[in-house]
């Protein structure tokens, strides 16, 4: 009696097994994972390799992604789990991980059509309202033909008459399938504009800094899938009278053997407070 009743327990718990895997499709679950953690940088027109907005996307990719995020490589997110909790997190549960693996092992399937969420939007407009300043480099930027990443700054005046406090900033990147990251950074003392002017094109190369040590600090940063950045109630970062912001890129173009590239024009969104901030 103890041997049958083993057996069954063993049935019931692979057999329960097999079955929570069979049920586990794109259209009912893995599209929401998706959704959630992968799409603002795997969709048409990022800079992801592949896109993971629709099933015909995702299943020919599913072992390659079964890999990525069981080795922890995706979602990028190099914070170490049970050491705090950060803002923004992009980590996946153990759960969502399995799912995933389920997934690939049972061969991709799509599932019932009826269970498909509706499809995530990715406007290209300002998320959280038109900005108080809107600034951008004086004309698009061009990756010559055959080059490899690009580091580029481009001093970008804010036309300030007083002191600014900004309690916040967005960044929207003119051609995300080449814009890697960006970060922001002040020039007090207009040495950027000397670079740039010794530099044929828009901006000038910057690999490693920003050209020149007298850097009155950063602004903020963006990479894919960022949400717009305020600062806590209260505080924020001044930008003196007189300053420019100097925008650095690092381009990665990796598609530039396969295609003509766009140029990029990136804008700066800045939210002001009429108040000033620590």
């Amino acid at each position: 009696m103890r041997v049958t009743k083993i057996g069954i327990f063993l049935a019931f718990l692979f057999g329960t097994s097999e079955l929570s895997a069979q049920n586990v499709t794109f259209n009912n679950q893995v599209v929401r994972i998706f959704q959630q953690h992968c799409q603002t940088c795997h969709r048409p027109g990022n800079i992801a390799p592949f896109s993971l907005m629709t099933y015909s996307e995702a299943r020919q990719h599913a072992f390659e992604i079964r890999n990525a995020v069981m080795s922890g490589e995706m979602p990028p997110w190099k914070p170490v789990n049970a050491h705090g909790v950060f803002q923004g997190e992009r980590s996946l549960s153990d759960q969502e991980i399995d799912t995933l693996s389920q997934w690939a092992m049972a061969g991709a399937p799509e599932g019932v059509p009826g269970d498909v969420p509706e499809p995530l939007s990715f406007p290209q407009t300002w998320q959280s309202g038109e900005p108080d300043i809107v600034t951008q480099p004086t004309e698009p930027y061009t990756i010559p033909s055959g080059s490899d990443d690009i580091y580029r700054c481009f001093p970008i005046s804010v036309n300030a008459n007083s002191d600014l406090y900004v309690r916040g900033y967005e960044l929207l990147p003119g051609n995300r399938k080449i814009v890697h990251h960006i970060i922001l950074f002040l020039d007090e003392r207009g040495e950027s504009a000397r670079l740039d002017d010794a530099d044929p094109g828009p901006g000038y190369t910057c690999f490693g800094g920003v050209g020149f040590t007298s850097v009155a600090g950063a602004l903020g940063a963006w990479a894919p899938g960022m949400s717009p950045q305020m600062f806590p109630l209260g505080t924020g970062m001044r930008i003196a009278k007189g300053a420019r912001i100097v925008m650095q890129v690092h381009y990665s173009t990796h598609e530039a053997a396969q295609a003509p590239l766009d140029p990029d024009l990136t804008r700066v969104g800045i939210y002001l407070s009429p108040t000033p901030l620590q």
